[in-house]
């Protein structure tokens, strides 16, 4: 059964794979993993490991609850919170990386 999370790390891998222009090869190769691995944790069917995680978050300079969609400000105001439908999921995603700043901060490594 894949859960929630898986969901919505796949979201989130995929929307900042896309949004720097990284290639699923290009990704892959660089996290040190196989591209059906990454295909499967973009499409949520597999729950990534705490090792894969940290990868991810190191490679797009994000904290990992950034990935879990979670806010990792803690002096901002709660955000909302998921459904938890892919359509509700992916909202979301774009909801959290607009709060950021557009993400661009964090995307070309200047966020702090």
């Amino acid at each position: 059964m894949v859960t929630a999370s898986a969901k919505i790390v796949g979201v989130f891998l995929r929307m900042y794979r896309e949004k720097t222009g990284t290639k699923e090869e290009t990704l892959a190769r660089d996290l040190n993993m196989s591209l059906s691995a990454l295909s499967f944790l973009e499409n949520g069917k597999r729950e990534p490991s705490i090792h894969q995680l940290k990868s991810i978050s190191a490679y797009f300079h994000l904290c990992i609850g950034m990935l879990l969609g979670i806010d990792c400000d803690l002096h901002r105001t709660p955000l909302r919170k998921p459904e938890s439908n892919e359509k509700s999921i992916k909202e979301y995603a774009e909801y959290l990386f607009n709060e950021y700043n557009s993400g661009t901060q964090y995307l070309q490594g200047k966020g702090t």
